[in-house]
């Protein structure tokens, strides 16, 4: 069995003033493909999480993020963990990451979630809702987004999301691997077949500290660990 290791950076709290932020972000990014790891990971979230700071820390918008790493760095995969199904349309999220894969050669991965943070929902105005609203959300926007990122023109009518012979083009690539995000019970039914999906949680998540002067010893330690993508078909 292959273990991947994958880096998350899960915040952009540095003390270096907003001037030097990106910089810093860069400079992990390019750390962690020279340390061996297949993917860096930014977060889906425009506030700070409850565990790790306050809501009004630094935060920058995942897939803007993504787009500039892609092009500082060459080898390493890049994606976010997990993006948000709440905040975008699925037919623009396809388009978001088919763009991702052409600007980053082919590097891009989608991972992808219902949404959990009810206070970003609230204070810039998402649809919440109860978790089966989004995790029927979630497989409503699947059927449009696999589809899309595969080449295909698909038109989908459901509760919550329509669209009509949607396109994403150009791709980089006829497949871009999809990670599903959460816990409990899988449903598969709707997911359309011979599609790559990985299933993930937090546990077993390995993060590089902020000033830890190199990624080299998380890259070794992580080796040993239990992986924690876990197929799923």
């Amino acid at each position: 069995m292959t273990i991947r290791l994958g880096l998350q950076i899960p915040n952009f709290s540095y003390g270096t003033g907003v001037e030097q932020l990106f910089p810093t972000v860069i400079a992990q990014a390019r750390e962690a493909e020279a340390a061996g790891f297949d993917a860096v990971f930014v977060m889906d979230h425009f506030y700070q999480l409850p565990l790790l700071g306050s809501p009004d820390q630094p935060m920058l918008e995942a897939y803007t993020t993504l787009g500039a790493l892609a092009t500082a760095t060459e080898r390493i995969n890049l994606g976010a963990l997990v993006t948000g199904n709440t905040y975008r349309n699925p037919a623009l999220l396809a388009k978001i990451i088919t763009t991702l894969d052409v600007v980053s050669a082919g590097r891009a991965i989608l991972g992808i979630g219902t949404g959990w943070f009810e206070l970003e929902h609230e204070q810039l105005g998402f649809e919440f809702g109860t978790f089966t609203d989004r995790f029927h959300r979630l497989e409503e926007a699947l059927q449009i987004i696999v589809p899309m990122i595969k080449g295909e023109r698909p038109t989908f009518s459901g509760t919550w999301y329509h669209v009509r012979e949607a396109m994403a083009e150009p791709r980089f690539r006829a497949h871009i691997p999809l990670l599903i995000g959460g816990r409990g019970k899988r449903r598969r039914s709707r997911w359309p077949p011979g599609t790559s999906i990985t299933s993930i949680s937090s546990r077993g998540s390995t993060s590089c500290p902020t000033k830890s002067p190199s990624c080299s010893g998380v890259a070794k330690k992580s080796a040993a660990t239990r992986p924690h993508w876990k197929p799923v078909r």
